[in-house]
């Protein structure tokens, strides 16, 4: 009787053992979830005898220590362009200035000559006059019979008897020196005769 109990209370401490162990069994899971943001450092599945080294892995991460480094910007060299040099001045010699030669405009104007004629003479016998001029020859016989031909510029008078007077009036448009004279017989060649010069 008393070998029967010593076999019941060791069988009832093995059971109560067992139970013990089945119990501390259920709680201890064979795996350990991680959180979201530690999974890609702890695996998934962590076997019991390794869970408080992964606790510690899990729990103390290693601290990171942030250094600042402060850079110096050294500002750009500041670049100094060459200064150019100035092209020589090229002196100018002053030429010397001629001053404008004004041309001489020669005004037309009215030239009137008094002429009288006698036996082989005219008075005046010679007339100066400027080209473009208007020319007026007022003839008096001064005796006889005798007339004033100026070939070069198609004028005449008539035949004048004594004391009596002609007018005739051209323009002098081309210079040179031209023959006067009286067309009455031979008085011409007798020396009756002048010259006008137009310039």
């Amino acid at each position: 009787m008393k070998k029967l109990s010593l076999t019941s209370g060791f069988l009832a401490l093995i059971l109560l053992t067992a139970c013990s162990q089945a119990a501390s069994t259920s709680q201890i899971p064979t795996s350990i979830p991680v959180a979201p943001t530690e999974q890609s450092q702890i695996p998934a599945s962590i076997p019991v005898d390794t869970q408080e080294k992964a606790q510690v892995k899990v729990t103390v991460p290693t601290a990171s220590t942030s250094t600042t480094t402060t850079t110096k910007t050294t500002p750009p060299t500041k670049t100094t362009s060459p200064t150019p040099t100035p092209a020589p001045t090229a002196t100018t010699t002053p030429t010397a200035t001629t001053p404008p030669v004004t041309p001489v405009v020669n005004t037309p104007k009215t030239v009137t000559f008094n002429v009288s004629g006698g036996s082989f003479f005219f008075t005046p016998n010679t007339m100066k006059v400027k080209k473009g001029d208007t020319v007026k020859i007022v003839f008096t016989n001064a005796g006889g019979m005798h007339n004033l031909i100026l070939d070069a510029f198609g004028v005449a008078t008539r035949t004048l008897s004594t004391g009596e007077t002609q007018t005739v009036e051209f323009t002098a448009d081309k210079s040179g020196s031209f023959e006067y004279y009286c067309g009455v017989g031979s008085h011409r060649a007798m020396g009756q005769k002048g010259t006008l010069t137009v310039e």
